[in-house]
Parts: C-alpha cells; structure tokens; sequence
C-alpha cells in the first residue's frame, strides 16, 4: 500500500511540468522506489515505474551549424586516427610477447610496452574528438590495495572505454568484456582479439556467463589484470541509469573472488547523446567509488546457476551506490577552451605524422617483399571472412 502511494505522488510528479534538475531528483526517487520494490517482489509497481521512466527522458539543447560543421570535422578525425591506431596496435602485438618476462622483473600491469601504446591511442582518439577527461579524488588509486577486480561503470556513450582507460590506465590497463559482433568488425575486431579483449554474446545468457568465467579467469589468475564490463549491458538512452543491472557481472565477481570496483562517469551523455552524430566538445568528469566485496563462493554443484538472493542482493547494492551517488553529484561537462584546442591539435598533428612515416615504412617493406596493392586487397579480404567465421562460430 505504501509503495502504490509513492507511485501515485512520484507519477504525478513526472506527469507535472518540471526543470532538468527537478527532473534528475525524480529519477532519483524513481530509481530507489524500484529499488525497493524489486527487493518486495512488487511485480505490478515496478511495471507501472518502467512505464514511467521514458517521460524521465532528458532534453538537451541541439548544437548550432558551426557546432554541427566542427563536430564533423572531429569525426573525420577521429576515425583516421582510431582506425590509424589500431593499425599500429595489430603491428605492435608481438610486444605482448615481453610482458611474461618483464612482470618478474617489477614491471606493473599499465606499465608493460603494450599497455603504454594503448593508453598514448586512447587518449589520441580522445584529443581528436574533443573530449578531456579530469579524475577526481583518487581515482582509481582508490582501490591500490586491491591486486584486480571488475571494473564497473555506467554506459553513456561511445567514447566510455577511451575514457576509462584513459582513467585506470597507469594503475590498471584492464581488459574489456564487449559485443562479440564488435570483434568482427575488420581492422578495429582484429585489434581488440589480439589485444586480449573478450568478447561475449550477449543474445545466449547462460553462454555468456560461462565464456566471461573461463576467458576472464585466465585474465585475472595469471595476469592479475581487472576486467571492466558495463553493468547495465547497453548505453543509455534517456541519461539516466539503465536498471536493473544485469547479473553477468555479479557472476563473474563471485565466480573469481575479485571486488567490484565501480567507476562513476559524468557528462559523457551530454555531450554525445545517442540522436547525436557525434560527441560535443567538453571535459567530463571520473570518480571512483568504494570497492564492493565478492559474495561467497557458491558451492561447485550451483557454480552454474542463474541467480540466488546474494547474488540479487548484490546487484541491488550497487545500483544505490550509483543512485546514492549520482543523487549527489550531478557534474556538466567543463568547458573545452581554445588551450584544449591547441594542445590537442599539436598532440593529433604529431600523432599524425608519425602515423603516416610508419605507414609508408610498412608500404615499402610489402613492396619490397613483394606484395602488390591486389594481392594485399585479396589478403585483407580472406582475413575478414575467417575471423568474422571464428567469431560467429567458436567465440
């Protein structure tokens, strides 16, 4: 009876004319009624709440022309300079091959040759599309007594892996559970399976807990690196968190003993909301939150099972964490000056042409060995066709 109460107040709420700001504060009520009537089992209330939430959506003024041409242009180059990278990634894997011998010399994980050519791309791609990324607090120095754990953050653009790495990158340089049908996409797919990603499929639950638990435990046990995986599943549509979080995580927490250590993101949604081309320009901000614990291992005969009450007690602490959190800490993008535009365009511009030295180097190379612009087209394309094949059917 009281929750149909709160929902009759907070409905009317919504329905009447409200700001931005009050609009937040409703989502934040909405969230916690949830909250607690998933806890109670409260089917009908928590049906008449998701009803609710698309009038929740938040409205963002649309970029003028000159933000319109600017924005193009940053998305021009942002693709030379993402697809450059992961070019000069797939070159450079063998480097991978050092890191068992440079781990017992002392050499951390995010410190390792790979990890640091990873993290110089995530931030080139940054730069190009205009986006600084500024890390309060600790940071992910928060969690330095904890050896590696999943990473978990909220999804509100396209860009959030670039920041998170860019965030945990000189104390993580985790690895990241994605799509699988991401990892067939040519030259950007190849890249992500050699760099030791995981892809999982998202359309078969039960599969893709299995293949995060196996895959994953060869990432933490051996290597002590963190995995960071979005809890909600998909990107946000309306600004807001998308909930319930699903389980998977939560899984993959318990299966491996490993904390979950959650990332809070700001302003990434304002500036590329998902009707938008391309992100805007800005500085968004990162915060870590306090490490959550492993729940006890579960006994080897339910090592498989879908659910339990820990496991959904779990998830539910999380979310009001980040309800808790984003209640109180409602960070806008920062201002890109025309510094940020100088640097940046002196970083890309740089970038750039080290890009292109090393592509004509690696031209001359193939020609000399022999390789004519047909033969490598033919190699490009029996390439794309057997890993697309690998990844739709053995991954």
């Amino acid at each position: 009876m009281a929750a149909m109460t709160e929902l009759s107040a907070l409905q009317s709420a919504i329905e009447a004319p409200h700001t931005e700001g009050e609009g937040e504060d409703l989502f934040v009520k909405l969230a916690r009624l949830r909250n607690a009537a998933e806890a109670a089992g409260e089917g009908e209330v928590l049906a008449a709440l998701d009803e609710l939430r698309p009038k929740l959506r938040r409205q963002l003024s649309r970029p003028s022309l000159a933000a319109k041409v600017h924005m193009v242009w940053r998305l021009l180059l942002t693709l030379i300079v993402t697809i450059w990278g992961c070019m000069a990634l797939l070159l450079f894997t063998p480097l991978r091959l050092t890191h068992p011998l440079l781990r017992p010399l002392g050499v951390p994980n995010g410190l390792l040759p790979l990890d640091v050519l990873e993290l110089a791309w995530a931030h080139l791609v940054l730069r190009a599309a205009g986006v600084r990324v500024r890390v309060e607090g600790e940071g992910a120095g928060r969690w330095s007594g904890i050896p590696h754990g999943v990473i978990v953050y909220n999804h509100a653009s396209n860009l959030d892996p670039f920041i998170l790495f860019v965030a945990c990158g000189g104390h993580r340089a985790p690895k990241f559970v994605g799509k699988k049908v991401l990892f067939a996409v040519p030259i950007f797919g190849w890249m992500s399976l050699a760099l030791g990603q995981v892809p999982i499929n998202r359309g078969d639950p039960k599969k893709s807990i299995a293949t995060m638990n196996e895959r994953v435990a060869a990432i933490m046990s051996r290597w002590s690196r963190s995995v960071a995986v979005s809890p909600e599943g998909t990107r946000t549509k309306d600004g807001h968190l998308v909930l319930p979080f699903k389980k998977g995580v939560f899984h993959l927490s318990q299966q491996m003993q490993a904390p979950i250590l959650p990332l809070a993101i700001h302003g990434a949604f304002d500036l590329w909301p998902p009707s938008r081309l391309f992100t805007g320009v800005g500085e968004i901000t990162v915060r870590a939150l306090e490490a959550q614990p492993p729940l006890p291992p579960l006994p080897e005969a339910e090592a498989h099972a879908s659910g339990t009450a820990a496991t959904d007690e779990a998830r539910m602490r999380l979310q009001r964490t980040y309800v808790d959190h984003f209640s109180k800490q409602r960070d806008k993008p920062a201002p890109y000056t025309f510094g940020h535009m100088a640097e940046d365009a002196l970083y890309v511009g740089v970038a750039v042409v080290a890009f292109a030295a090393l592509k004509s180097g690696c031209w001359l190379l193939l020609a000399a060995a022999g390789f004519s612009t047909e033969s490598l087209a033919v190699l490009f394309a029996i390439t794309t066709v057997s890993i697309t094949f690998l990844v739709h059917h053995y991954l």
